[in-house]
């Protein structure tokens, strides 16, 4: 957070908004979890108040987006249209014929998330590890390169690939605190191309580029737009990692020792 207002990263006056609600909370809040109250803060805002970073320098203007295999023929394609059956979890067939035959005219909603935008990547960033023969290192490797910590179960995943230049997408914006937390592990950070960076799960280190843009209707808005669908491999189960490496890799200006004294800090950044 304090990184964001420091390099004017977020508007000033949603971040000051945002600040006073987290000092308010945490005045009358009996949790001492300074994860539950960002989470209380940031947790339904108002559709404006994201996707305010900087703009990206898209010259590459292949996004793509990684989602479990199931979740995606679930809820964003007509099965009306295909031979999947709607209550079946998808197989590596009907996941490799999807890319095969294309998806054209049958991707429909929005992409499911619980927040009003979408987190990509490049798709030339990422297509080296698409590369691998071995589809679960395959799967594991994308996913510790995107920082996807979410996903530890058994899961198919495919790589959604479109492109930035539909004017329904608007403009691409590096994600900053408003989006990346309370996510388990995010880092903002300010590079030349103006995109964010993922943290690599098993590194610490900088993994791939990063944006957001508001989420859109698929369906209505891009009709028979030329998506492809990339199967990634499957995850094998495994465990939560252990995030105190990632803690102690922290700045030394970072490691502020309550959310009070953060907050205070963060008001009078905004207030200079």
């Amino acid at each position: 957070m304090i990184f964001d207002i420091e390099h004017g990263r977020l508007d000033t006056e949603i971040a000051r908004k945002i600040f006073r609600e987290i000092a308010q909370e945490w005045e009358k809040s009996s949790s001492e979890n300074p994860v539950a109250i960002l989470s209380a803060v940031l947790t339904n805002r108002d559709v404006g108040d994201y996707c305010k970073g900087p703009s990206t320098d898209d010259g590459d203007p292949k996004l793509c987006r990684v989602m479990v295999a199931s979740d995606f023929v679930r809820f964003n394609v007509d099965k009306s249209k295909t031979l999947l059956r709607p209550k079946r979890r998808p197989s590596r067939r009907d996941l490799h014929e999807l890319s095969e035959l294309g998806v054209d005219g049958i991707i429909i909603n929005s992409f499911q998330t619980s927040n009003p935008y979408v987190w990509v990547t490049k798709m030339s960033e990422l297509s080296p590890f698409m590369m691998l023969r071995d589809e679960k290192s395959r799967a594991l490797e994308v996913r510790n390169q995107l920082g996807l910590s979410h996903l530890i179960e058994d899961q198919r995943l495919i790589l959604l690939e479109y492109t930035a230049e539909f004017p329904e997408i608007n403009f691409l914006t590096a994600p900053c605190f408003i989006e990346g937390c309370p996510s388990l592990i995010y880092r903002s950070t300010s590079q030349p191309d103006r995109w964010g960076r993922t943290v690599h799960l098993e590194t610490l280190g900088d993994g791939l580029p990063e944006a957001v843009h508001p989420t859109v209707d698929f369906g209505t808005s891009f009709g028979g737009c030329p998506f492809k669908v990339h199967y990634i491999g499957e995850l094998t189960p495994s465990k939560i990692p252990d995030w105190s490496a990632a803690e102690a890799s922290l700045p030394a200006d970072c490691n502020i020792n309550t959310i009070s004294n953060a907050v205070d800090r963060l008001i009078d950044l905004c207030d200079d």
